[in-house]
């Protein structure tokens, strides 16, 4: 400032010696003139004010109605008209230089008084052309500052009576250089106003910046996210009227979050069309800046709602898109530059904001299923390690199983075996006369041992699948007869009574008669061999139906307490065998069909047996599609009841395996 004021009081110093030859009057008004120029440059506050200032100056000295100021941008190549008052032109719009009488003062750096005539002559030479309407006498002089051309300051008359003469183009002249120091400085000093004022605007942006990145990176709730992301757009951009966010994966957008001025969210226009701003701008990863969408290509098509300027910019991390924000305003506008930054800043940030909540939500995801499959895996190991456990359970169980077995069959093995070896020796060596008897115990342990073996070897075959049933109509009241006419002496030696109740009308069962008849033989042996003497053993046969879905199999069954058939209105053909002996307790009922299980009757009567019959029948009534039940309570004997399909048009192929279901 300093040196300003220095320059100025050199210069009017300069001045004062310049008028020193003048009248005295001219010498006093030209240095109140100067000194006016250099308080006003102090005084006022803008340029325009200034060049209203040195308008009212001059006015003072000469004839300047009309007067205007002409500034050049050398670096452009471009004058401007900043201050214009003319009684018949508005000031001309910026320009690049052309041929007119102010680019003529600008080419020549002197002053140029111009008549009508001189006019003439310079347009006939070339030198300028008309621009505007033509003034009577046209004076302009060069604004110089530190040996460079600034600008032009130039005054017209349109009046015949009032003309420009050498008085006053010295005068211009005189004041010029003043004028373009004072514009010169005030230039400099809205620069710098300019500059601060940006540098106060890009503070305040930065800061505004640095609290949206702060609050964006507060959370890792993706909605909170783009709300948070919309928020801040709206609030750094006022003149905004709405933004949307769209996220982008796999070629395909979809609508994050919207946010309007009024404070409705979550409403989005429509999907963005495939050819539209949004996909482009997510496509192309680059920024697409309309300033009026009613004039654009992309927005001819309808409907046609669509005004005002919108922006839309690509949401990157690197080069890889994750989304576009659309920022976008009521009516028609320019995008500044400044405008642009603080939006593709705030692209950034929300850029960010988007690839961290996306990735904590797909590692929360992550995380959730490597939870499940841990459980799963865990719920398994512990299914598998329980299965293990009772496996285990079962192998003790079966390992105390063989033991029994070995034992109980090593003893049925050794007694007929041993009275095999006995009454052979007494065949021998013994009397004569009973020679019958030792022949007929001979046959009876002969058979005692057959039956032994035979129902190991029937296990087997169970165990290796070998006995399949070959199915046929087989007549469930002809096999009782069967068995009542073989074991009729038996039952009389034995001191029993049997009695026959067949079912009327029964229809024969679908079976295999071959492998059937040794189960209910069974059966019937298991009854005689638990009744006592002077008991009774009932052998009934029926015909039941079950209404819905029948379990098949009851907790006494091996296995089978969850086995179930889609017995829909299907016929069974049953075979029952009640006895008089002990019965049963329900521990005992629990394990009956068990292999080699033994229960507490037969080891308090000490009755022979393996304990496999029970269970070969339970494994010949599967095979046939059926199944096998037990009532019974302690002191009131029991009753086995074998379930076979009956044969007849509602149950046509509903006996074989396939038909069987699992609940």
């Amino acid at each position: 400032m300093t040196d300003r004021i220095a320059e100025l009081e050199e210069l009017l110093v300069q001045r004062a010696r310049e008028l020193a030859a003048a009248p005295q009057e001219w010498n006093a008004r030209l240095q109140a003139a100067l000194y006016r120029i250099a308080d006003a440059a102090v005084v006022t506050e803008s340029l325009d004010e200034l060049y209203r200032a040195i308008h009212e100056i001059l006015a003072g000295l000469i004839p300047a109605t009309n007067l205007y100021i002409a500034v050049y941008d050398p670096v452009a190549d471009v004058v401007s008209f900043p201050y214009y008052r003319d009684a018949y032109d508005a000031a001309p719009q910026p320009r690049k230089s052309a041929r007119s009488l102010t680019e003529y003062v600008l080419r020549t750096g002197q002053t140029q008084l111009v008549s009508a005539e001189r006019r003439v002559q310079l347009i006939e030479i070339g030198e300028v052309q008309l621009r505007g309407t033509p003034p009577i006498d046209w004076l302009g002089v060069p604004l110089k500052t530190r040996g460079q051309t600034i600008g032009v300051l130039a005054v017209q008359s349109y009046d015949p009576q009032i003309r420009f003469g050498e008085i006053e183009k010295e005068i211009l002249t005189f004041v010029s250089s003043q004028i373009a120091l004072v514009i010169a400085r005030k230039q400099a000093e809205a620069r710098q106003a300019e500059l601060f004022e940006a540098a106060e605007q890009r503070a305040a942006e930065l800061e505004a910046l640095r609290k949206a990145s702060l609050s964006l990176t507060s959370s890792l709730d993706l909605p909170h996210v783009l709300d948070a992301i919309l928020e801040h757009t709206l609030g750094l951009m006022p003149g905004l009227n709405n933004a949307h966010v769209f996220l982008y994966r796999d070629d395909r957008l979809t609508f994050g979050s919207s946010l309007w001025r009024d404070g409705r969210r979550g409403q989005s226009f429509a999907e963005p069309r495939p050819e539209g701003l949004t996909y482009r701008v997510a496509r192309a990863g680059e920024s697409l800046v309309i300033p009026d969408m009613h004039s654009h290509p992309l927005y001819a098509a309808p409907p046609q709602y669509r005004d005002g300027a919108i922006v839309g910019l690509p949401l990157k991390i690197g080069d890889r898109v994750v989304g576009v924000m659309n920022a976008a305003r009521s009516s028609p506008h320019d995008w500044t530059e400044a405008e642009l930054r603080v939006l593709r800043l705030l692209a950034d940030q929300a850029a960010v904001a988007i690839e961290n909540a996306q990735l904590h939500e797909e590692i929360h995801r992550h995380a959730e299923e490597l939870e499940q499959r841990v459980a799963a895996r865990t719920a398994e190991l512990q299914a598998a390690n329980e299965a293990l456990q009772e496996a285990a359970h079962r192998l003790r169980e079966l390992d105390v199983l063989k033991s029994q077995f070995v034992a109980n069959v090593s003893h049925e093995l050794r007694t007929p075996l041993t009275n095999i070896i006995t009454y052979l020796y007494l065949l021998d060596r013994g009397k004569p006369e009973k020679r019958g008897h030792y022949m007929t115990t001979l046959h009876h342990e002969s058979e005692v041992l057959q039956r032994l073996i035979e129902d190991l070897l029937q296990i087997s075959r169970f165990d290796l699948s070998k006995a399949q049933p070959v199915f046929a109509p087989v007549d469930v009241n002809g096999l009782i007869a069967i068995l009542a006419a073989e074991r009729s002496e038996l039952l009389l030696q034995r001191g029993l009574t049997l009695h026959l109740k067949p079912q009327e009308n029964l229809p024969p069962a679908w079976a295999d008669q071959r492998m059937l008849l040794p189960a209910l033989s069974n059966l019937l042996t298991n009854a005689m061999s638990y009744t006592p003497r002077g008991g009774t053993i009932t052998l009934s046969t029926g015909l039941q139906t079950a209404d819905s879905r029948l379990q098949i199999g009851n907790p006494a069954e091996q296995g089978a307490s969850n086995l179930q058939f889609h017995v829909s209105n299907l016929q069974w053909v049953t075979f029952s065998v009640r006895d008089t002996g002990p019965g049963m307790t329900a521990e005992d009922q629990t394990h009956i069909f068990e292999r080699f299980y033994r229960g507490d009757a037969a080891r308090q009567a000490n009755i022979a047996g393996t304990g496999l019959g029970l269970s070969i029948c339970q494994e010949i009534v599967k095979r046939h599609n059926g199944r096998i039940t037990v009532e019974s309570e302690p002191g009131q004997g029991s009753t086995f009841t074998v379930w076979l399909p009956a044969v007849g048009p509602e149950n046509e192929g509903k006996g074989s395996a396939g038909d069987r279901e699992t609940g």
